[in-house]
């Protein structure tokens, strides 16, 4: 079980267990091995698939270091076993195999609905079967996986409100797009189902109708495409990727919509118009004289959505159908969408390119430079490249030379410092009783502070200068009457009898494990601010002498 730290220096409002060593993993902990060594690494395989994995990219956002994530899954392996965490390994494989599955099944459909293909197959179109049951399998996954609270930026792992949250809100779309056309066909027409002209009835016209709503289950599933990934070309060329395949499948649905509307159109009036350019192709394919190979038809249908995103077209025109007139409408919308969505995702990365990492780039040159004109030496340069490559430290640079960020009004620059670092201070018990507009004044007293590893924050016997809050990494608590050693994480903090008190006290040093960003709430102005609240502030000093020097108090 998860236990309260409760030491006579600091406390921690954070359940965690100060018994396990900080770098240990749940998995680690909590599956021993025995005698069966490879029953035990299966085990602990198994059980990591499911966990918040270390390497997801998109945890960064919502884990603030390696511990908070070990937390995350310390709670997630004990508390929820049964869920799926969004930013685990299985939940990555799925996602990727999900999406494998929406192309080739969309792939075979086509071939097996259209008239104008040769034959393949029937195992072929088996597979095709087994994509889609792959795709109603992932309704399952989704209501065990947890989702992110907008809200607070958390994940919530809870197996009900995970199924409830996901009914709510995407079930019924990906239910109607995830309809196994594909398996209704194959049970219709078994291994008669490459027969083409077999398939030229109301029937498959209107599965492939149905099928028009599928393209949302591709919209959904290409966003694996589109997340973020530790290198840059590669992110980007998924996210390229991603608009080339969705602008293919939109375009090549609008095609076969307006001939799936040419073949009922034929059915209904008995007759071929011959300004119909799919209509022509078809008459092209079944005319026995001249055969022709089924690539040529592939070519042709490629060559007819590419021209799609033509903008323009030159030559004379003959008359020309309706039906494709309204195609081509349509087709130079959507292209002028996708083109501009390109537009968009370019300057982007453009933007990505020249300004951040310029900035990264040219400020450790001119630090580099620095260290060398000042000739210092080996060990203290190390240090200060290292501070550099700190994240941190790099989103401080960042935030200090970007322009758009100091246009940003002063109001919303506060309700950003007061959403980041407010939970700190509302969740210390001192605090708890504070009125939320003094608990704001009290965050915007807060000074960012970056410790390097093995620096010491506060040594032996040292009064603090005030109250120093864990933001990310660890500090080892070593304590100077035994050889007891204790960790903080993130949001543990100490020092807060300095807030209250100038007398001098007993205290362990404290040493950075890794580097770490704390916060340093100092201990005058923190009175200052109080001076308006003298009932709280006496309040405060009580209830923190009591709990810190109960021979004072008595």
């Amino acid at each position: 079980m998860y236990k309260k730290i409760v030491n006579s220096y600091g406390e921690s409002y954070y359940d965690h267990a100060c018994s396990i060593d900080y770098d240990k993993d749940v998995l680690d902990v909590d599956i021993q091995e025995n005698n069966f060594y490879w029953w035990t690494r299966l085990r602990r395989w198994w059980s990591d698939l499911f966990l918040l994995s270390y390497s997801d990219e998109r945890s960064r956002s919502y884990y603030r270091s390696s511990h908070s994530m070990r937390m995350e899954r310390m709670k997630q392996f004990r508390y929820h076993g049964a869920s799926i965490h969004p930013f685990s390994k299985f939940r990555n494989f799925w996602e990727c195999l999900l999406l494998s599955s929406d192309l080739l099944s969309k792939a075979i459909f086509h071939h097996s609905t259209s008239i104008l293909y040769g034959e393949l197959t029937w195992e072929i179109y088996f597979i095709g079967v087994i994509c889609e049951a792959i795709i109603l399998m992932d309704l399952f996954v989704n209501m065990l996986t947890g989702y992110i609270v907008k809200e607070d930026r958390s994940i919530n792992l809870d197996v009900k409100k995970s199924t409830l949250n996901y009914c709510s809100t995407k079930l019924f779309l990906h239910f109607v797009s995830s309809l196994p056309l594909q398996s209704i066909m194959f049970l219709k027409y078994g291994k008669n189902i490459s027969c083409a002209l077999c398939k030229c009835n109301t029937f498959v016209y209107t599965l492939r109708l149905i099928g028009i709503v599928r393209l949302y289950r591709l919209y959904d599933a290409a966003n694996y495409w589109n997340r973020e990934r530790s290198s840059f070309r590669a992110m980007y060329f998924f996210k390229f990727l991603r608009i080339a395949v969705l602008g293919l499948s939109t375009m090549l649905l609008v095609v076969k919509l307006v001939d799936t509307i040419s073949l009922l159109a034929v059915m209904h009036n008995g007759k071929i118009d011959p300004s119909s350019y799919f209509l022509s192709v078809v008459k092209f394919r079944y005319d026995e004289r001249y055969p022709l190979p089924n690539v040529l038809f592939y070519t042709l249908e490629l060559a007819r959505v590419l021209k799609s995103f033509l903008l323009f077209s030159f030559g004379l025109k003959p008359q020309i159908y309706y039906w494709d007139k309204m195609a081509s409408l349509i087709s130079f919308i959507l292209a002028n969408v996708f083109y501009m969505w390109n537009l968009i995702e370019c300057h982007g990365c453009l933007s990505r390119i020249k300004y951040p990492q310029e900035q990264v780039i040219m400020n450790k040159y001119r630090i580099v430079n620095l260290l060398r004109w000042r000739q210092l030496s080996d060990d203290f340069s190390q240090k200060v490249l290292k501070y550099h490559n700190f994240n941190m430290t790099k989103l401080t640079i960042t935030e200090k030379q970007n322009g758009c960020f100091h246009a940003i009004p002063a109001s919303l620059k506060k309700e950003i410092i007061i959403s980041s670092y407010g939970k700190y201070i509302s969740r210390i018990p001192y605090f708890s009783e504070f009125p939320q507009n003094l608990i704001e004044e009290i965050v915007l007293l807060l000074i960012e502070e970056v410790y390097l590893e093995n620096d010491v924050v506060v040594e032996t016997s040292l009064s603090s200068d005030g109250l120093i809050i864990v933001d990310v990494g660890v500090l080892a608590v070593c304590s100077s009457v035994d050889d007891d050693i204790q960790y903080l994480i993130d949001g543990d903090y100490f020092g807060e009898i300095s807030l209250v008190t100038d007398g001098t006290y007993a205290s362990p040093s404290v040493v950075a494990m890794i580097s770490c960003k704390l916060l340093f709430l100092d201990k005058n102005a923190f009175r200052n601010t109080m001076r308006r609240y003298p009932k709280l502030f006496f309040t405060m000093k009580e209830q923190i002498i009591c709990a810190k020097c109960p021979a004072i108090a008595g």
